[in-house]
């Protein structure tokens, strides 16, 4: 019987797959369709990257995730060494064809040419044809050799790089835009939302379905012309009936446990590379609305707005409800 175990690492946001023996053959098609590929190496299945379709693979297959125990620096230094020694064994075979190559040589020692008609004739170029091969693939060897070793400090470099200060702050500005674009696609179904709330008439319906683009309306694709088609034909689908499937469309991704969960993953990745970014000086100026306003922005509101209400406390509001990981409730009351 196979056993699966699966392991996340939020150092490289890959998931990772450890059978126990080899794979069914429809198994290994589902691993493979999700986007797990075969690292010989390290005797596993590993994903590019964390997705919930992947991980729910990964939960069905395994029963459970584990953190990653091994670190990226970790598994930086066993794939250098790993390289260092195809490095050795190149650079071994360089010496070693070089060291051929130069007996052979001897049989052109102080510059014997090969005397044409001479019995000697085919033996000496037999010699030069030997001499020659070992000489090419002592070049190629040491080519190999060079490569292995330069990617061994590029494996080096780059895990060096990874947990570099101003690297994991890039990321994080990274992964701060990410959860933006996340937030921005419940904002723009928001206002939707209140698009078709006010939208009631079959004369509004189509006026929005005809003149709003659709990531403001998020109709699909043919459902204008469905609603009016053009000439004579008759519509397939009523004003009403239209509204109804934007408003399903809007409250499917407000209410969407996909984005939630992209969202939610989003801000563990931030509180990880946070913690491990280390101590941050704590802010010892006045807080100000303006500074309020741009950390709401900064994590996905829409237009936000701040107020003095009292010495001390701010009201933060938004055209639509404040991003979930602000605050609670309707997202326009206290902050």
């Amino acid at each position: 019987m196979v056993t699966i175990s699966a392991t996340y690492s939020p150092e490289d946001n890959k998931l990772r797959l450890y059978a126990s023996s080899r794979l069914d053959a429809e198994t290994y098609a589902e691993v493979k369709a999700a986007g797990f590929v075969w690292a010989p190496k390290q005797e596993l299945f590993v994903a590019p990257k964390w997705t919930p379709a992947r991980e729910d693979l990964a939960l069905t297959l395994a029963g459970d995730i584990e953190p990653e125990e091994m670190t990226l620096a970790e598994r930086a230094q066993v794939k250098a060494e790993r390289l260092d020694n195809l490095a050795a064994k190149r650079r071994g075979e360089a010496e070693s064809l070089n060291r051929h190559a130069n007996e052979l040589s001897q049989a052109f020692y102080m510059g014997q040419p090969i005397l044409i008609g001479h019995h000697s004739e085919r033996k000496a170029r037999k010699t030069k044809e030997r001499m020659d091969a070992a000489q090419g693939n002592a070049i190629k060897a040491e080519k190999a050799a060079n490569y292995w070793l330069y990617r061994a400090e590029g494996v080096e470099h780059f895990a060096n790089m990874k947990n570099n200060p101003r690297v994991r702050a890039n990321r994080i500005k990274t992964l701060l835009a990410e959860l933006r674009d996340l937030q921005r696609g419940i904002n723009a179904a928001h206002r939707a939302r209140e698009l078709w709330e006010k939208a009631t008439t079959d004369e509004q319906i189509k006026w929005a379905l005809g003149n709003l683009p659709s990531d403001e309306t998020l109709a699909g694709y043919g459902t204008y012309s469905a609603v009016c088609p053009y000439g004579d034909a008759a519509p397939t689908m009523t004003p009403a009936d239209a509204r109804a499937q934007c408003i399903a469309a809007a409250d499917a991704r407000i209410n969407g446990p996909t984005r939630k969960r992209w969202i939610d993953h989003v801000l563990n990745r931030l509180a990880f590379e946070r913690a491990l970014l280390g101590d941050v000086p704590r802010f010892d100026g006045e807080l100000t609305p303006v500074i309020l306003q741009a950390f709401a922005r900064e994590h996905g509101a829409e237009k936000p707005k701040c107020s003095v209400v009292d010495d001390g406390f701010y009201l933060l509001e938004s055209p639509v409800p404040l991003p979930a990981h602000l605050v609670e409730g309707n997202g326009r009351g206290w902050s």
